[in-house]
């Protein structure tokens, strides 16, 4: 009620949708800010002009960093042996599912 009388007499629904509104704002442009300070790179180079379309778009400035703004991260193939490995957890999964494979067997 104090609220709704504060916004000029705004029906409690709209409170609820303008609150709602306003918390999806605020937490998408916190994860944008997060991801845009732990990413090496982004789309342009220059992560302060990402700064500025986030904090002054709002909420359609975090969807476009989130759209156009970041760059994959680099993966490391490692190196190319032929042969998939699956190592630890994936190992100890197959195992578990199939038994021990040939060559853990021999």
């Amino acid at each position: 009620e104090v609220i709704s009388s504060q916004l000029g007499g705004m029906p409690r629904e709209g409170v609820i949708a303008l609150l709602v509104l306003v918390s999806l704002q605020l937490v998408s442009q916190v994860v944008a800010f997060i991801d845009l300070a732990r990413r090496p790179e982004v789309y342009g180079g220059r992560k302060w002009v990402w700064v500025l379309v986030i904090l002054l778009g709002n909420l359609l400035g975090a969807v476009l960093y989130f759209a156009l703004g970041r760059r994959p991260d680099a993966v490391d193939p490692g190196p190319n042996t032929g042969q998939k490995s699956i190592g630890g957890a994936g190992r100890y999964a197959l195992d578990r599912l199939y038994g021990a494979t040939s060559e853990e067997a021999v």
